[in-house]
């Protein structure tokens, strides 16, 4: 399991099971941005709608665009960690990106999913869409 476990929209660490919990309120919250996204609502929609509802992130500030495009990628919501995305570089201090550097970690059904495998998917094939139509000179968030 991580060795720092990170901060989830709709999870807490439980320190005594060393286990993601679902937080309902805010796996619906998950969920809900997932199914606008897959039903073609763009970045903006989402949050405006989020906004209308006054639902806040787990710090209890208003959704961005970064912190929504970091829901839809974040594969932890189908159960599935990837331990050592990043590391600390020695001597440095710093959080370096895992591009091969250090062997990574895959835990399929480490916790309860809040999403399917099957929407992560699908959103993914549609984040691909969207980018591959945004380069063609169409603003599609």
């Amino acid at each position: 399991m991580p060795h720092n476990p990170q901060p989830l929209l709709g999870y807490r660490w439980d320190y005594e099971t060393k286990e993601y919990k679902i937080k309902e309120d805010e796996a619906d919250i998950v969920r809900e941005i997932y199914k606008h996204y897959l039903e073609g609502k763009t970045i903006k929609q989402i949050i405006e709608i989020l906004d209308k509802q006054e639902r806040k992130t787990r710090k209890g500030n208003k959704f961005t665009k970064s912190v929504i495009h970091r829901v839809l990628g974040q594969e932890a919501y189908t159960g599935k960690l990837i331990l050592q995305k990043t590391y600390r570089s020695p001597g440095k201090g710093r959080t370096i990106e895992n591009k091969g550097e250090k062997a990574k970690y895959i835990v399929e059904n480490a916790h309860e999913a809040i999403i399917t495998k099957e929407q992560y998917e699908k959103v993914q094939e549609e984040k691909n869409k969207r980018n591959l139509h945004n380069k063609k000179g169409v603003k599609n968030d």
